[in-house]
């Protein structure tokens, strides 16, 4: 009878690990995703809807099959440029999407620009002037060092960002210092700052 007591009593603490073990992995597994990024182009292609993504400056395209639009879009609302975009898909496939998120996204365009300061380290600006939202300037903060590279004063591009960190951006047109008018040099000079005219 004791033996029969001990082996049901470890059937149990056996049975309630391996329960426990499971619902771990099930929750990571159901948290996880396996890319992030920004949308930033969405086109119709053989009647399926491919979208572009942006994950700091690397390009990505999806194929959101009929059946990932359907279980997704029921719930939810449709896909659109500029918002943020978390999935899972299997063995890293463009088209076999098993688990989609989405949420609104922040973008700004405008100019980048340096700025001359000894005191605050080289770090781009982003002067933006939009109809919508008046004229601004941004310290552009981001964990990738390389987000920006060749990126110059001048250059027309398009932040995405979450909070205060950017995530990722891309360079809409070329530019220069030139580009810069009196107008705004005054109005980031009134802030404080002065535009940095590149070196040769």
């Amino acid at each position: 009878m004791k033996i029969f007591k001990r082996t049901m009593i470890g059937c149990a603490v056996f049975v309630a690990i391996f329960m426990f073990t499971w619902c771990v992995c099930e929750i990571g597994r159901n948290n996880y995703y396996n890319y992030k990024g920004y949308v930033v182009d969405i086109s119709e292609e053989d009647g399926e809807t491919v979208i572009v993504t942006l994950c700091g400056d690397t390009e990505s395209r999806f194929t959101l099959k009929w059946y990932t639009r359907k279980k997704y879009e029921k719930d939810e609302k449709s896909i659109e440029i500029g918002d943020r975009i978390k999935l899972s898909t299997t063995h890293y496939s463009d088209t076999n999407i098993k688990k989609l998120s989405v949420d609104h996204g922040k973008s700004l365009e405008g100019k980048i620009f340096y700025i001359e300061s000894p005191v605050i380290p080289e770090r781009p600006f982003l002067f933006v002037n939009d109809p919508l939202y008046g004229t601004h300037i941004f310290e552009l903060f981001t964990f990738d060092e390389h987000l920006f590279e060749g990126m110059n004063t001048g250059d027309v591009v398009r932040v995405y960002y979450q909070s205060s960190q950017m995530d990722a951006a891309v360079k809409i047109s070329d530019g220069a210092y030139e580009d810069f008018t009196d107008t705004e040099k005054t109005y980031i000079a009134e802030l404080g700052y002065t535009v940095k005219e590149p070196t040769e």
